[in-house]
């Protein structure tokens, strides 16, 4: 009771800031996984692409510079001018991040995300190798992608993270991933909860479960030199949350 009255306390003290820190534009939804906890399936709209046109009169009616992150319910690598875009937030000053499931359909993504001066790139994958997750973002192609493009990137960009969903019973998978991204480079890990509004299906741990979880995970990341980003925990290897800022 008193943890739930200290973490209503420190809710009510937050302060909305004086503009959003992100900018999120979905430049597509359609993908090439079908992972059982996306809604992307279930949200009854049409699969498509953004057009060029909009993307260029969002972009423009930005003022300021924006961090701004390519990235909806689709896989970006799918959109035709994926890099264009890319390209075209740089060139009006801005940060741009993405968020990939790794399953690149040509070869030739991955040296174009190192040709782009893209400066922020999330991999979702929730296992790694042999592991228990069987609704969640694995494959082995993947897992090469990630160690190729850690290897190669030039000059810290992209920064690459690790971001993973966490389901009930398969904590071991988190530990691995996170030692996984220490072992070839990685900056940081996210780890998020399960929305069960689409997939009621799918179990994820309880509150006190999850807290010991997150313990561990925490302990893991500082032993590997790993920073650990969790939301609802709001902490991270050395520093208390990160901030994005130019």
């Amino acid at each position: 009771m008193f943890k739930l009255m200290l973490d209503t306390f420190q809710r009510l003290r937050y302060h909305l800031p004086l503009k959003p820190r992100q900018v999120q534009i979905e430049i597509t939804n359609r993908c090439n996984m079908d992972c059982p906890m996306c809604p992307r399936e279930d949200l009854n709209i049409e699969l498509e692409h953004m057009d060029w046109s909009k993307f260029v009169t969002v972009v423009d009616k930005l003022n300021e510079r924006e961090n701004i992150t390519l990235t909806g319910w689709g896989e970006p690598f799918l959109h035709p001018r994926i890099f264009d875009m890319i390209t075209y937030c740089k060139n009006n000053g801005h940060k741009v991040m993405t968020t990939s499931n790794g399953l690149f359909l040509k070869e030739t993504i991955l040296d174009e995300i190192l040709n782009t001066d893209l400066d922020e790139l999330t991999f979702s994958i929730d296992g790694v190798e042999d592991n228990n997750v069987f609704d969640g973002h694995t494959s082995d192609k993947v897992y090469d992608n990630i160690k190729k493009l850690a290897k190669k990137k030039k000059n810290g960009k992209p920064m690459i993270r690790l971001q993973s969903t966490l389901h009930k019973g398969c904590e071991k998978d988190l530990y691995d991933v996170i030692r996984f991204g220490a072992r070839i480079g990685i900056e940081a890990i996210n780890v998020g909860r399960i929305d069960r509004k689409y997939a009621p299906n799918l179990k994820r741990p309880g509150p006190l479960e999850e807290e010991q979880i997150f313990h561990e995970a925490d302990r893991i990341a500082n032993e590997c030199g790993i920073r650990l980003d969790w939301l609802q925990y709001a902490v991270g290897t050395k520093m208390v949350r990160y901030f994005t800022d130019f």
